[in-house]
């Protein structure tokens, strides 16, 4: 008995939470924003945003390095102003959006959500009829079973609700820099600057020459080298046979002599 009591205390205050009302199409879209924002000053963008409707999920600034990002949890009705916050707060470089329409989802668990409803009416009324205790048990052990899936049903409808209901914004900051002033080119300055140029170009040139020569002129250096290496040893070489013929000649002489 303190079971059943206990599961219809438990399905009262269920069906209690579950009542639903009727909401128009564009109420059943998942949103989200994105927006990228060049500012004057990280600190004063921070302190506006904390004065903004809806709550900051997560965020991540670098006062130092000059950037950051913070994502936003805004209501819907609150969204159209909180845009607006966010626009003022500097130059709007980039900005996007995108949504989800889950009607379809949410119309599927609203139905599964009634089945089971109607299911734990039934096993209600049956569990004070059953006589026996084994089909008390079983009619209990689906009645847990059912409130189990009631609940998690009602659990991902809070969810879609929550998801429908408010918006997501991601912002992304950084700062502002100011555009360097071209300023304009007289007709002397434009002179200076094609002799400078001019004169840049020609280096350049004679650079490259020179940098030619040396990468021709070492190798032939080599060559020249190894060249004179070789002639010379050939010039000895020939110089000591010159010099072995003359002593076997004049030894022959002396031999034929004595």
């Amino acid at each position: 008995m303190k079971i059943k009591i206990f599961a219809s205390l438990l399905i009262i205050v269920f069906l209690a939470c579950t009542t639903t009302q009727a909401r128009q199409p564009d109420e059943f879209l998942i949103r989200n924003y994105t927006m990228t924002i060049a500012v004057e000053c990280l600190n004063t963008a921070l302190a506006i945003m904390e004065g903004m409707p809806g709550v900051a999920t997560n965020s991540h600034i670098n006062v130092s390095a000059g950037f950051g990002s913070m994502d936003r949890r805004v209501g819907n009705r609150e969204l159209e102003i909180s845009l607006q916050i966010l626009q003022s707060m500097g130059s709007v470089t980039h900005s996007s959006s995108s949504s989800q329409n889950v009607f379809s989802t949410i119309t599927d668990l609203r139905s599964q959500l009634e089945v089971r409803s109607n299911e734990y009416n039934r096993l209600m009324a049956l569990l004070h009829e059953v006589e026996s205790i084994q089909n008390f048990n079983r009619v209990e052990n689906r009645l847990i079973q059912v409130i189990f899936d009631m609940e998690h049903l009602q659990g991902s409808l809070n969810h879609f609700n929550f998801e429908t209901g408010t918006s997501r914004i991601h912002v992304s900051l950084f700062l502002e820099t100011e555009d360097e002033v071209i300023e304009p080119v007289g007709a002397l300055a434009r002179i200076g600057n094609a002799f400078t140029t001019s004169a840049a170009s020609t280096l350049t040139v004679f650079q490259g020459i020179l940098i030619a020569i040396v990468y021709i002129s070492i190798p032939l250096i080599f060559f020249a080298l190894i060249v004179i290496c070789v002639i010379t040893l050939v010039l000895k070489a020939n110089r000591k046979r010159k010099k072995g013929g003359e002593l076997i000649e004049t030894n022959k002489e002396i031999n034929s002599d004595q």
